[in-house]
């Protein structure tokens, strides 16, 4: 009922309040001064947090290398674009046929998508 009135902060400051959730230990981005004798890095997963992990190490000095499982990088973020097949079995595949004008667009404020 506080979040749907208030917003998401005052809820989360109500459950602080009431011991439902603590305070964020979170004090500002942490100083990456990078080892001038070149140490590397190496990061499980090429998703957005490791690819970010890899971007802001790499700009603190670090040799950075990004190991990946599947055949591309992204993680669960990834789009189809015109023409493009995705198998996820033998069975299931899906192509994208459709043009970007016909694409759904999502409205952020009702959370429904609408043509």
């Amino acid at each position: 009922m506080v979040g749907a009135a208030a917003g998401s902060a005052a809820a989360y400051q109500v459950m602080t309040s009431l011991g439902f959730a603590e305070e964020s230990p979170y004090r500002g981005p942490i100083r990456l001064d990078g080892d001038p004798k070149g140490a590397s890095v190496l990061i499980l997963g090429a998703g957005l947090a490791g690819m970010t992990a890899a971007l802001e190490l790499h700009r603190a000095g670090y040799r950075v290398q990004i190991l990946e499982y599947n055949t591309r990088a992204g993680g669960r973020n990834w789009s189809l674009r015109g023409g493009d097949t995705y198998v996820a079995s033998r069975r299931a595949q899906a192509t994208r046929s459709w043009s970007t004008s016909q694409a759904w667009k999502g409205s952020a404020s009702s959370g429904r998508a609408k043509k």
